[in-house]
């Protein structure tokens, strides 16, 4: 290298970072803005109303009556069996003030889709709620894994190629798939109870003294049989989001494979995954909590503006009763009058849906882009390796062009005729 290009290489300054090649999790600044999109947004709020009403058929039909009036909730969407203060019922007493409010909302959608399985392996649970778990869990299930896999489709290709997707087509193509969708997180379930078949006659044996004696001496294969039960257990808590956008990224995307890559992620990579989800959940603090407050102030402002014709003694009086009749109890007053309370306090519950609606539109969403992310950091892809339709079309166009009989014309764009050699060349 001479003097001259030793100083043109010195001069070589930096006018440009990437950002995003630098810090890769910067992607997960961007999730909010995809969660909000009318879109995923609308599909969220109509899995809410239609998993409220799984929930409540499940309990009508299989609860008994105290069991069925002990979990009702005064609210439109209700969580029939997680109450609230259950997600923050561990941290610290310092951060328990600001968490409840902020953090319990982003951890709501994960702790209300995850809680039946908990109920599910507990021993303790009766057998009609083992039911009324079960049915609810599987309708609820066939719900969310439909339109969390439309907007974790979204959010790949508007995440990772960094194009503009219509949720039409995201439900299109999910519905192509959804079989692979579905089984992805549901077949571990079903590993999960087959091992615990095996356990039921070691059940049976144990209620006889000797057979008590029995089941000691064999406890360590029961052992080794949990342990390959915790493990997929684990795996399925933390991996199922990710299963989920495995499918939606790849052409022949299939629950095997989703499977395999999830459990490779969340036991690969656990100390990033783990970041991922802390920057993610406080990032969704802050979103959801400037959500909630928009949606605070359009409700007061509704009740303000009421007030200065109805009085503040009125309006004290209805805020009052909106409690009772979005539980469906008796306001106390003439039918005109509950009807009319009624009435406000379903519109009132409609904007708390849509605010609990874009915590679970913004969960697949960030699911999106930690998937994305720890497949760069296991699997060294690039986040815009994302399967899109168009790249189906090329394909097909290319395998037409490639059986067809007729040759390509020799002026057509991008074609390459080949002349035969010419006798000095072959001399040559």
């Amino acid at each position: 290298m001479n003097e001259n290009q030793v100083a043109a290489h010195e001069r070589i300054a930096v006018r440009k970072i990437v950002w995003r090649e630098v810090f890769p999790w910067l992607i997960l600044l961007r999730v909010f803005r995809v969660a909000i999109a009318p879109g995923p947004l609308m599909l969220a709020t109509g899995a809410l109303a239609l998993s409220s009403f799984v929930w409540w058929s499940s309990g009508f039909m299989f609860l008994t009556q105290v069991e069925y009036d002990s979990v009702q909730r005064a609210d439109f969407i209700g969580w029939p069996y997680l109450p609230s203060e259950r997600i923050t019922a561990h941290i610290p007493l310092t951060a328990a003030g600001y968490l409840p409010s902020a953090t319990g909302t982003v951890l709501q959608p994960y702790a209300h889709l995850t809680e039946p399985v908990r109920q599910l392996f507990d021993y303790t649970t009766p057998w009609n709620q083992v039911v009324y778990y079960l049915f609810g869990f599987l309708l609820s299930t066939i719900i969310w894994t439909f339109v969390g896999g439309v907007i974790t489709r979204l959010a790949l290709v508007e995440l990772g190629s960094e194009q503009a997707y219509d949720w039409v087509d995201a439900v299109r193509y999910v519905l192509r798939r959804y079989l692979q969708y579905l089984l992805a997180p549901i077949a571990p379930l079903f590993a999960l109870f087959g091992l615990g078949l095996l356990l039921v006659p070691l059940g049976w044996l144990m209620n006889l003294e000797i057979g008590l004696v029995i089941a000691g001496l064999v406890w360590m294969l029961v052992i080794v049989l949990g342990l390959v039960a915790a493990w997929l257990l684990v795996g399925l808590l933390f991996g199922w989001p990710l299963m989920i956008a495995a499918v939606g990224a790849k052409r022949d995307g299939d629950a095997l494979q989703a499977f395999s890559e999830a459990f490779s992620y969340v036991y690969g990579k656990p100390l990033h995954y783990f970041f991922y989800a802390v920057v993610a959940v406080s990032l969704g603090a802050l979103a959801l909590t400037a959500v909630q407050l928009f949606a605070g102030l359009a409700v007061e402002f509704g009740f303000w503006g009421t007030a200065w014709g109805a009085g503040a003694e009125r309006i004290t009086q209805i805020k009052e009763q909106l409690p009772l009749a979005q539980a469906g109890r008796d306001v106390g007053g003439s039918a005109t009058h509950d009807t009319g309370v009624w009435l406000i306090g379903l519109f009132v519950s409609l904007v708390e849906v849509v605010t609990t609606a874009a915590a679970f539109s913004y969960f697949f969403v960030s699911a999106a882009a930690i998937f994305l992310l720890l497949r760069k950091a296991v699997d060294d892809k690039e986040m815009d390796e994302v399967h899109l339709e168009d790249e189906d079309v090329h394909l097909e166009t290319a395998r037409r062009a490639m059986l067809s009989d007729d040759a390509p014309p020799t002026d057509s764009p991008g074609s390459y005729p080949v002349s035969p050699p010419k006798d000095e060349d072959v001399a040559e």
